[in-house]
């Protein structure tokens, strides 16, 4: 089974969120995370978000890329998609009471030693002012699937998605 990718570029339908205090809090909460900061009232006004609180803004968009993809990936393929790689670019704080703007866009589709990889990147600022507050890239595996054509956008995503050379897997069992 192969996939091509001439989806890159495929825009999602843009998103807006209000931020609240509790979005963060619950968020910090569900992750364990004991700063103070989540947990005592009296620190309120220094309230940000956690590091990785941006995939509970994007995960809705996320979950909607097999739709807007149509039929140029089968179900097949799709039903072999893991997520495989997240990386987030914080260029602000995010705090309560911030709306954002949440662009996302399919950046890259690039052959990989166990598969084909789909990367994501989502774009979020002030919906109604110039602040940008992150960037993220995030990546599914489908698990696999081969890519046709060789892919396409791997010189726009950040560094840490940059393969050298192809690994090769360290055991081998055949049943």
């Amino acid at each position: 089974m192969q996939i091509n990718s001439d989806f890159v570029g495929t825009t999602l339908d843009t998103q807006t969120h209000r931020v609240s205090f509790r979005d963060i809090v619950n968020y910090a909460a569900s992750i364990d995370d004991m700063n103070p900061v989540y947990h005592d009232d009296q620190l309120a006004e220094k309230l940000v978000a956690p590091p990785v609180f941006p995939v509970v803004l994007t995960w809705p968009m996320v979950t909607s890329v097999a739709e807007r993809l149509g039929d140029r990936v089968p179900p097949e393929a799709l039903a072999r998609m893991v997520h495989s790689t997240e990386h987030i670019e914080w260029h602000s704080p995010l705090k309560p009471g911030d709306k954002l703007r949440i662009d996302g866009r399919v950046e890259a589709v690039v052959p990989r030693y166990a598969g084909t990889m789909i990367v994501i990147r989502f774009d979020a600022g002030i919906l109604d002012g110039d602040r940008r507050v992150f960037t993220e890239f995030t990546g599914g595996l489908f698990r696999g699937v081969g890519c046709a054509d060789g892919g396409m956008g791997q010189e726009n995503l950040p560094e840490v998605y940059v393969i050298e050379e192809e690994r090769v897997p360290l055991w081998d069992h055949s049943f």
